[in-house]
C-alpha cells in the first residue's frame, strides 16, 4: 500500500487485494474441514466453499452433484435392497438439495462477505500505510545530521555549586541567548511589518550556534527554518481569512521541503565531485555548473542509475522535488540518444517554468490559465496510459512520478518507490494540495490526520529521535497543539526549552486561530492560552529562583486567546502567573524596584516590570499581589509589596494589626520582635516633625491621616508592654500618662 491510496476518491487497486482474500478464505475452509469427522463434515466444508464462491477444484464439485443425481434416480424406483442403502439415499438427497439452495444464495452471500472483507482491508491498509511511513529514513537536520542515541547536553542550567541567586548556579549561554530574543520580542523590537519571519531567523541563528551534531539539535534548527518559511505573510493582516492563512503556511512548508532537499542534493553532489577529483589527482573546486549537473551527479551516486538513457526521468523528478521547474525543463531539453519525450510534456514543463519565473514558485499561481489546463489534460492522459504499462526499472518509476507531479492527475504513489522519506511523502502531499484543483484545506487536514494516526511509536523508532521524530511532521501539517504537547511532555533534556520558544512564536503569529478548520482539538478545556501558558510556566519555573527577570520574560508571553492580534496589555493569564512569581521568588527589588525608607522611590531603582507597565499599573499589580499574600498568610511579603505599591494606608493597617495581635506576647518572640522593629523603623522614617514624608502625602491624598495616630498609639502600647516585661514599671506608666488614655483627676472624667 502507498501513502496516497488513502485518498477518499482513489479506488483500491485490484493487485494486492484478491490474493490475500483468497488465501484467507482458503485457510478458513481448511480449518473448518478439521473440526469434525466423517463424510458429513467434509461435505459441509464443500458446501461452505460453494457459498463463498471459492472452488478449489471445480471438477470435484461437479462430480459430487452428478453422483447425488444418480443416487436419487436409483432409489426413486424402489430398488433399495436394505435399510442402510435407503438411509444413504435420503442422506444424499438432502445433501443435493442443500447444495442447490446454497448455490442460489451464493451470489448474495458472496457480495456481503466481500464487502466486509473490503472494509477490513481498508482499515488494514491504513495501518500498513502508517507502518510504511514509520519506516521511512529521515533526511536529518540541516541535510547531513549525524544521529546519536545519546541525549544532547542540557540546554537549560549549568549544574554548578553556588548560592541560590549567585553566579554559581546560572543560566547556560544557550538559555541566555534565548532569553535575550524573547525580551526583544516583548519590547516589540522586531520587524514591524507584521511578519514573524525575522523573529524566526534570529532564533535560527541561535540554533545554528548550538548545533552539536545530534538529531534533536538538527531538527530544532530545521524547525526554525520551516517556521520562517511558513510565516512569511503579515500575521497582523485582519483581512486574511483563516483559509488563506492555512494555504499560505502550507505553501511555506512546501517551499521549505523543496529547499531542504535541494540543499542536500547540492551538498552531496559537490562533495562527490571533490572526492572524484582527489582520486583522479586533478584539481577541482567541486562546483558543478548548475542544479541540472548536481541532480545528474546525485542520480548516479545515490540512486545508482549510471546508464545515459536512464538518467532523464530520475533527473526530471528530482528537479521538481527541488521545486525547480526551470531545471526540469532544461533537463528535458538536454535529452540523450534513445530518450523519447512527448511534445505535450515539454509544453507543460515550459508553462511551469514560466509560472515559476513570474510567481517565484510553481505552486503560488493564483489562477490557472486555459493553456495550462489543456497541457495538464494531455500529460494526464499520457500519465494514465503510461501507468497501465509494465514498469520495468527505476527510471520508469521516476517517469510515472514526474508525470504525476506535472499533471497533478493524482498524488504521487508510494508504489512508485520514489518516496523513501517522511519529507518526500509530505512534499508529494502538499504539492498535490497546492497545485491541483482539490481543496487545499481538506488535503492539509488529511495529512494531519495521517500523521496523528501514526503517533509517536511510528515515527520515533530510535531513542535519539524521541520528541522531534513525531513533532516535526506535525508542525509541517499545522497540528500545533499536538506537536507542542508532544515536545513538552517527552521528558527529554532540552525539549521543554525548544517547545517553550516555539509556542511563543506560533501563538504570537496567531496560528492557533485556525485550529477549528484544521480539525485540531484543543489540548485543554480552557483553550490554547492555558495550554501554552502551562509550557511557559513549567519552563520558567526551572530557573525562576536564580534568574527571576528571565522567568518574567516568558510569563509576559502567555497569550490571551480572546485577542485577535497580540497586545502589549498585560492579560489575566500573565497577570496571575506574574503575581505567583513575585510571591514564590520574593525578588521584589529585581522585578519591581526599590522604595526608600521615607516612601520615595530610589533613584535608578526600576525593576524588570517597569519596562512593560506604567507606575499606576505596577502599583495596582503589587496591591493585588499583596492581597494574595495576605490570603496565603504571608504578612511579611504583603507588607513589602504594599510599600512598593505606595499603598501606605493598607500598610499601616497591616502593621497595626500585627502589633495588636502580639501585644501580650513576650518581647523576645521572633514574630513580635520583627513587627515591632519594622514598625519603629517605619515610624522614625515617615512620622518625623522635621519634614513631610511621602507617606504623609499619600495618607492626606487618601483622606486617611487618622490611621497614623492609631498606628503610633499601638506602637507606644507595645513599648509599654516591653517595659512591663522588663519590670520597669515607672517608665511604663509614664508612657500611659503621655498617651492620656486614662484621666488623672475627677474633672477630666467626661
Amino acid at each position: 500500500p502507498n501513502p496516497n491510496t488513502m485518498m477518499e476518491t482513489e479506488e483500491i487497486p485490484t493487485t494486492g487485494v484478491q490474493t490475500p482474500v483468497t488465501k484467507t478464505l482458503r485457510e478458513l475452509a481448511h480449518i473448518s474441514s478439521t473440526l469434525g469427522d466423517g463424510n458429513r463434515n467434509r461435505n459441509l466444508n464443500r458446501n461452505a466453499n460453494t457459498v463463498l464462491g471459492i472452488h478449489a477444484d471445480p471438477l470435484e464439485f461437479a462430480s459430487v452433484q452428478d453422483a447425488a443425481a444418480r443416487d436419487v434416480q436409483k432409489f426413486s424406483g424402489g430398488e433399495a435392497k436394505d435399510l442402510d442403502a435407503y438411509l444413504m439415499h435420503h442422506h444424499e438427497l438432502i445433501l443435493a438439495t442443500t447444495l442447490a439452495e446454497s448455490a442460489s444464495k451464493r451470489d448474495c452471500l458472496a457480495d456481503e462477505l466481500n464487502a466486509c472483507i473490503q472494509e477490513d482491508w481498508e482499515r488494514e491498509r491504513e495501518d500498513l500505510l502508517m507502518g510504511d511511513i514509520a519506516g521511512f529514513e529521515r533526511i536529518g537536520g540541516g541535510g547531513d545530521c549525524v544521529w546519536e542515541s545519546q541525549a544532547p547536553q542540557s540546554l537549560l542550567l549549568q549544574q554548578q555549586q553556588g548560592n541560590q541567586y549567585g553566579g554559581g548556579n546560572g543560566l547556560s549561554d544557550v538559555a541566555k541567548k534565548h532569553v535575550l530574543l524573547v525580551a526583544k520580542l516583548n519590547r516589540n523590537d522586531v520587524n514591524r511589518n507584521g511578519s514573524m519571519a525575522s523573529f524566526c531567523a534570529e532564533f535560527e541563528a541561535v540554533a545554528e550556534s548550538v548545533k552539536d551534531g545530534t538529531y534533536a539539535a538538527g531538527k530544532y534548527l530545521d524547525t526554525w527554518r520551516l517556521l520562517g518559511d511558513m510565516l512569511q505573510y503579515d500575521t497582523t493582516d485582519v483581512s486574511l481569512s483563516a483559509e488563506q492563512k492555512v494555504t499560505l503556511r502550507a505553501s511555506g512548508a512546501l517551499s521549505y521541503l523543496c529547499s531542504q532537499f535541494k540543499e542536500m542534493v547540492v551538498k552531496r553532489s559537490r562533495k562527490m565531485a571533490l572526492s572524484d577529483s582527489n582520486e583522479r589527482g586533478t584539481r577541482s573546486n567541486g562546483i558543478p555548473g548548475s542544479l541540472v549537473d548536481d541532480v545528474a551527479a546525485y542520480v548516479r551516486s545515490e540512486i545508482g542509475i549510471t546508464r545515459s538513457g536512464g538518467l532523464l526521468w530520475p533527473s526530471v523528478y528530482l528537479c521538481l522535488r527541488c521545486g525547480d521547474a526551470i531545471a526540469a525543463l532544461d533537463t528535458l531539453k538536454s535529452t540523450s540518444v534513445g530518450d523519447v519525450v512527448e511534445p505535450a510534456i515539454v509544453e507543460l514543463a515550459s508553462l511551469l517554468a514560466v509560472s515559476q519565473e513570474q510567481h517565484g514558485s510553481v505552486w503560488k499561481t493564483n489562477e490557472i490559465s486555459h493553456q495550462m489546463e489543456s497541457a495538464r489534460r494531455k500529460v494526464s492522459d499520457l500519465y494514465f496510459r503510461y501507468k497501465c504499462t509494465a514498469i520495468s526499472d527505476k527510471s520508469d518509476c521516476y517517469k510515472a512520478a514526474a508525470l504525476a507531479l506535472m499533471s497533478v492527475a493524482e498524488p504521487v504513489s508510494h508504489s512508485t518507490g520514489v518516496l523513501p522519506t517522511v519529507e518526500d511523502f509530505m512534499f508529494a502531499t502538499l504539492w498535490y494540495a497546492l497545485t491541483s484543483n482539490s481543496n487545499t484545506i481538506d488535503q492539509v487536514i488529511k495529512l494531519g490526520k495521517k500523521i496523528r494516526k501514526g503517533g509517536p511509536s511510528h515515527f520515533e523508532n530510535d531513542k535519539a529521535m524521541k520528541g522531534w521524530g513525531y513533532a516535526f511532521p506535525l508542525l509541517v501539517s499545522q497540528q500545533w497543539d499536538a506537536a507542542l504537547k508532544h515536545l513538552a511532555s517527552c521528558g527529554k533534556t532540552g525539549l521543554l526549552l525548544e517547545a517553550a520558544h516555539l509556542s511563543i512564536c506560533i501563538s504570537r503569529a496567531g496560528c492557533f486561530s485556525e485550529r477549528s478548520i484544521l480539525d485540531s482539538k484543543a489540548e485543554t478545556e480552557s483553550g490554547y492560552s492555558e495550554f501554552v501558558g502551562m509550557i511557559l510556566v513549567n519552563y520558567s519555573k526551572g530557573f525562576q529562583q536564580i534568574d527571576p527577570e528571565a522567568a518574567l520574560e516568558y510569563l509576559l508571553c502567555i497569550p490571551d486567546e480572546t485577542e485577535r492580534i497580540f497586545s502589549r496589555k498585560l492579560n489575566k493569564n500573565s497577570r496571575h502567573h506574574i503575581k505567583r512569581l513575585l510571591l514564590e521568588t520574593c525578588a521584589f527589588n529585581a522585578l519591581c524596584g526599590r522604595v526608600s525608607a521615607d516612601g520615595t522611590r530610589a533613584l535608578g531603582s526600576k525593576g524588570a516590570l517597569n519596562a512593560y507597565l506604567s507606575q499606576d499599573e505596577m502599583n495596582n499589580l503589587l496591591g493585588e499581589t499583596a492581597n494574595d499574600a495576605l490570603r496565603d498568610r504571608k504578612s511579611r511579603e504583603a507588607a513589602e509589596l504594599l510599600a512598593l505599591a505606595e499603598k501606605y494606608g493598607s500598610l499601616i493597617s497591616l502593621l497595626s494589626r500585627e502589633l495588636a495581635s502580639s501585644l501580650s506576647d513576650h518581647p523576645s518572640t521572633e514574630t513580635r520582635k520583627f513587627w515591632y522593629d519594622t514598625s519603629v523603623s517605619f515610624q522614625h522614617a515617615n512620622f518625623s516633625p522635621e519634614k513631610k514624608s511621602r507617606v504623609i502625602e499619600v495618607l492626606e491624598e487618601e483622606g486617611n491621616i487618622s490611621i497614623g495616630n492609631t498606628f503610633q498609639a499601638l506602637l507606644n502600647l507595645t513599648a509599654f508592654y516591653n517595659l512591663v516585661h522588663d519590670q520597669r514599671f515607672d517608665e511604663a506608666m509614664s508612657i500611659i500618662d503621655n498617651l492620656k488614655f486614662f484621666p488623672k483627676a475627677e474633672p477630666e472624667i467626661s
